[in-house]
């Protein structure tokens, strides 16, 4: 089990419609979405949906309009069960799988940084401290940066789970 299985999210809930319905409802929102969408940052972009047979996949990448959107890849696997329901099988990767890159990174970035202040100024205690305070601060800059970027995909899957899954009620 690799670091990746251990930060992803699953979930999974049953929805009262059927799959047809539900990739009918995404081609119809498809359609129906205009080039000025994109300006708004809490608009669900359709378009960047990827069905694959009974699998809804959709890759998150922050824009230049929209930095701090999450970054990550989620899928939806949808199985249909008796009484026309679905079984929808959620999985959120933050990151899109390159958080064991980006730590790798961290710890070597730091390792070379620390070991390059213990050279140049041993003994002192100053440096010590410093380098006690950038380990700390930026591995709680990216534990955080983990979490934002987990809550974000988790609230837009539940997004889209409200607006593509869910029975639409007839307006009189």
């Amino acid at each position: 089990m690799g670091l990746n299985d251990k930060i992803s999210e699953h979930f999974e809930l049953t929805v009262e419609n059927s799959t047809s319905r539900i990739l009918a409802d995404l081609s119809e929102q498809k359609q129906k979405q205009t080039w000025t969408d994109f300006i708004f940052s809490d608009q669900i972009d359709f378009k960047e949906i990827k069905v694959k047979d009974n699998r809804l996949e959709i890759l998150r990448i922050p824009t230049v309009l929209n930095p701090f959107k999450a970054h990550g890849r989620i899928t939806f696997d949808l199985s249909d069960s008796e009484n026309n329901t679905v079984t929808v099988k959620c999985k959120i990767l933050p990151q899109d799988g390159i958080f064991p890159y980006v730590l790798v990174f961290y710890f070597g970035f730091f390792t070379l940084w620390t070991i390059a202040c213990f050279l140049i100024a041993w003994g002192d205690l100053k440096v010590l401290l410093l380098v006690i305070t950038g380990w700390t601060v930026f591995g709680l800059v990216i534990y955080l940066g983990l979490l934002y970027i987990k809550s974000g995909l988790r609230n837009y899957s539940r997004r889209i789970v409200k607006e593509l899954m869910t029975e639409k009620k007839a307006s009189r």
